[in-house]
């Protein structure tokens, strides 16, 4: 048996894969007018859109967490190194 979504419902419930497939397959057909379908298409649209800036927004935060800690580890790393040079130092001075 067909079943049949109202077009809001059909947009709040489903991602926009899902509505793209809904309006290719043969779930909705004689539901929806064609200016509904075109309406409907231009949401799925929207909301691939806005997943997509979602999904790149994820990444840029991942990508900038990765460069501060790196920054952070090679800071760490030089003020080891300033650290051990400064021991390093005073053993000389000591030792003198």
């Amino acid at each position: 048996m067909e079943r049949i979504f109202h077009p809001i419902t059909l947009t709040h419930e489903f991602d926009s894969e899902t509505v793209r497939e809904l309006l290719n397959g043969e779930l909705v057909t004689m539901a929806l007018t064609r200016s509904q379908k075109a309406k409907l298409k231009k949401i799925a649209e929207y909301r691939e859109k806005e997943e997509d800036r979602e999904q790149a927004k994820f990444w840029a935060e991942i990508l900038e967490r990765a460069r501060k800690d790196k920054r952070e580890r090679l800071r760490q790393k030089k003020n080891k190194k300033i650290q051990k040079e400064i021991k390093n130092e005073i053993k000389e001075e000591y030792v003198e």
